[in-house]
């Protein structure tokens, strides 16, 4: 059951991340909607969502729409490939703990585009005190236990007009995998959190600085040296952003149905084996919105395995219209 209103601390425990990621919300180029018309959104209800991912050797996009035909699994919604697949039941609530699934082989990042299908990304606040009006409790996203390493960016801020961007609606949702990367720049070095190194003054006349022993040595005369005083200087460390693949497992094969969630199916037969690289849930909340144009045609370039899903797609579009239109 969702509630329209809750505490702030409330709302932040709710969102807690346990995985390995990092949250990054862009604010910029804001868009406004006439409203939210739907605070408890299914996965049927934002059919028309782009979906795109990036591979190691490619890309594809698709329409989120019902997959329950092209995947054998009664009941889904999302998008089905032969090396990306997304997708929760239709009739949960997006808001569910660990609704969305995924399956991916050689995956770099997907990103989805709510706005297409009406939808939003509802997450929890960054506002004193509310959360913008009808929108209820949120979600951030959150991976099912540790999860892959990876950077989530939320872009195309939404706002209910007249009002303000409040934060916690978000049109476009972007996971990328990998990790970043902290390092000292050359010549520094890391000690207790910091990058540093040691200066040293200059020698006297007839000394030279042997870096060797850090020693000012006189003509070259091993007996004859003093050590010169030195400062510690502190820089910035370099942190830099290092992309990783997710599902390089060779029991990432094309036969595998996320309907098993520890199970492969190998000549034949459905044999368990360990499928983490290949298959995850994760949580994220959904709202719908009053946006019948979004102002960018849906042109989609999908993978030949996803043609069927492109007729299905439509067919949910219009499914989603008529569900919402007799909701209201």
């Amino acid at each position: 059951m969702r509630f329209p209103v809750l505490s702030l601390a409330t709302v932040l425990a709710f969102a807690s991340p346990v995985s390995a990621q990092v949250i990054i919300k862009d604010n910029s180029n804001p868009i406004a909607v006439d409203g939210v018309t739907e605070y408890q959104t299914d996965f049927n209800m934002v059919g028309g969502m782009k979906v795109s991912w990036t591979l190691t050797g490619g890309s594809g996009s698709a329409v989120w729409g019902d997959i329950s035909g092209v995947s054998g699994i009664a009941g889904a919604w999302g998008v089905w490939s032969t090396d990306f697949k997304l997708w929760g039941n239709g009739s949960t609530d997006t808001f569910s703990d660990d609704a969305w699934k995924m399956w991916g082989k050689n995956l770099t990042s997907f990103t989805i585009e709510a706005m297409f299908g009406n939808g939003v990304f509802d997450v929890v606040s960054t506002h004193p005190t509310n959360s913008t009006e009808f929108s209820a409790t949120g979600k951030v996203f959150n991976w099912n236990g540790s999860g892959p390493d990876s950077r989530v960016t939320y872009s195309n801020p939404v706002a209910v007009s007249p009002n303000a961007f409040v934060g916690d609606l978000y049109g476009t949702l972007k996971v990328e995998f990998g990790d970043y990367d902290t390092s000292c720049p050359s010549g520094y070095s890391e000690s207790n959190g910091s990058c540093k190194k040691k200066v040293y003054d200059a020698c006297a006349n007839n000394y030279t600085f042997n870096s060797g022993t850090n020693k000012c040595v006189k003509n070259g005369q091993s007996w004859n040296w003093y050590y010169p005083d030195y400062n510690w200087v502190y820089t910035t460390a370099i942190t830099t952003w290092v992309g990783t693949t997710f599902g390089t497992s060779s029991k990432c094969n094309g036969d595998y149905s996320p309907t098993y969630d520890n199970y492969v199916k190998i000549n034949g037969r459905w044999v368990q084996v360990d499928n983490d690289k290949c298959y995850e849930r994760f949580s994220q909340d959904m709202d719908n919105t009053f946006l019948d144009d979004p102002g960018t045609s849906q042109e989609v370039v999908p993978e030949p395995a996803t043609m069927t899903l492109l007729a299905t797609g439509l067919a949910g579009m219009a499914a989603s219209r008529r569900r919402k239109q007799a909701a209201k």
